[in-house]
Parts: structure tokens; sequence; C-alpha cells
């Protein structure tokens, strides 16, 4: 009984001292936006804060045959998009996945995303120690127009 004890004590102590070490990666306000017919990519956009310093690393989506982080810039008068191997999130600081900066983006779309549809996400996380973590979420569909509709991705230069 006494041994019984002792490893349960020490197993909540061992769980009190790893919980911790992990970071709490938060998701808010995710959405991806409405695609028309053909389309076969779009962005998804949200709000990434962490406890800790973490890095994204990566995406995916059961909605698309690929997803990753993207950056889009102005070179001159010409907006380009080129993807990113790596987002730091510094902790305490949210970094905002928004249009026109950095976004999710899901390419080899596998149907037509309308309003209203709510897509799977998981982003993958990396910390300054190598734990890894993956955040899932569902976000919502929403129309072609919302926030800062002028940057649709067909009309950029994809690198």
């Amino acid at each position: 009984m006494r041994s019984s004890l002792l490893h349960a004590s020490l197993a909540l102590q061992i769980l009190v001292w790893i919980a911790p070490a992990t970071a709490q990666v938060i998701v808010t306000e995710p959405w991806v936006r409405a695609t028309v017919e053909g389309l076969t990519a779009t962005g998804a956009y949200m709000t990434i804060s962490s406890s800790r310093d973490v890095t994204l690393i990566g995406a995916s989506s059961d909605a698309a045959g690929h997803a990753s982080v993207h950056e889009m810039q102005m070179h001159g008068s010409t907006m380009t998009m080129h993807p990113v191997d790596r987002l730091p999130i510094p902790a305490g600081h949210p970094v905002a996945l928004d249009p026109g900066h950095y976004h999710v983006m899901l390419e080899d779309l596998k149907r037509k995303l309308s309003v209203g549809d709510r897509v799977a996400l998981d982003l993958q996380f990396i910390d300054a120690k190598g734990a890894r973590q993956t955040v899932h979420f569902v976000a919502p569909v929403r129309d072609l127009t919302a926030q800062d509709s002028g940057h649709i991705h067909s009309d950029m230069k994809h690198e």
C-alpha cells in the first residue's frame, strides 16, 4: 500500500513538472476563404499565440492535398507570394495570419469550399528544446469578400 502511494505521488510530481514544459499554443478567430468553381487553392487565416517561444513549421488539412505557410510581400508595385519553412511565434506576442501577409495556403483542394462549410486544419509547432506539438482546430468558411478581398491568390505572382 505504502509503495503504491509512493509511486502515485512520484507520478503526480513528474506530471506537474512536465506540464509547464509544453507550450500552450492557442489559435483564435480562424477562417478560410470560400472558393469559386474551378479554384484549386485558397487561404486560411487566424491569430496564433503561445505561452512559450515556438515556431510554426507545418500545416495540413483534410480539405487540401497540400497545405503550407506562405507570406505575401510587395516588391515595387508587384505583390508576390512565397512559402516560408518557419514562422516564429514569440511568447506572449500573438501573430496574425491575415490576408495580405502570412497565411496558410491550402492547395489542390479536394472540393469547392462554400460559405458555411467548416475546414479541419492541423498546425505543427516546435519549441527551442525540439518538443513538437500539433494543434487541431476547425475553421468556418467565409465569403470571398471577407477582410481584404483585393488580394485574391490567383492575381499574384507565386514563387
